[in-house]
């Protein structure tokens, strides 16, 4: 299954390469929030951390209240994990955590000259590979908002702020035990954790 998503996902990239009119590339650098899960005993937390990443966005032209983009994001963050275990009140290190978000999403921008404020809804998944587990696949929402600020024709500046919330429900996650080590059962339904970041855009193609 993890296969057939990222060869589904790298054909709708392509396709979607060769029918864009606008074509525009990002990458940036920031810093996104910790995100906690409550599970059975006790509550993982993960740390502060840089996060990085890029977008792939797609238009076909302006319409009449601005630009409308379809954009494809790849965010990564890896943090070390605490474990607080509410029956002794202690506080243990799980371990390191790596985070993997794929979204996508339409975007809206404003029809300006040089600031352009822009937002949208993203969906997509997110990949947790703890040290000490097995990796975990998580349906993601993310609405975005941020400005892009124009420094020649074709580079800018890219402001963004994003709240992600990847999906738990109560039949299955993964928890974590001193001494024990990793077991089934959640009683959480989101984690939330937001991400502020700083990034160049460069556009590849432009319709004028």
């Amino acid at each position: 299954m993890k296969k057939a998503f990222l060869l589904f996902s790298l054909s709708a990239l392509l396709s979607l390469t060769a029918a864009a009119q606008n074509l525009q590339l990002a990458g940036y650098i920031g810093h996104q929030t910790p995100s906690s899960l409550d599970v059975y005993y006790g509550r993982l937390r993960t740390s502060y951390g840089k996060n990085y990443g890029g977008t792939v966005t797609f238009g076909r032209g302006p319409s009449a209240a601005g630009k409308s983009w379809l954009e494809v994001q790849y965010n990564y963050k890896e943090a070390g994990l605490n474990y607080y275990d509410y029956y002794t009140n202690s506080l243990y290190t799980a371990g390191n955590l790596a985070i993997h978000n794929v979204l996508v999403g339409p975007m809206k921008e404003a029809d300006k000259d040089r600031i352009r404020p822009y937002g949208g809804l993203m969906l997509g998944v997110t990949v947790y590979q703890p040290d000490f587990a097995v990796e975990d696949w998580r349906f993601t929402v993310s609405a975005v908002a941020g400005v892009k600020i124009s420094i020649i024709d074709r580079i800018g500046l890219r402001l963004q702020a994003q709240l992600l919330a990847p999906m738990y429900f109560t039949d299955a996650a993964v928890a974590w035990s001193p001494g024990y080590g990793s077991s089934v059962g959640i009683s959480s339904t989101a984690i939330l954790s937001a991400g502020f970041n700083a990034g160049v855009y460069f556009n590849i193609l432009q319709d004028k």
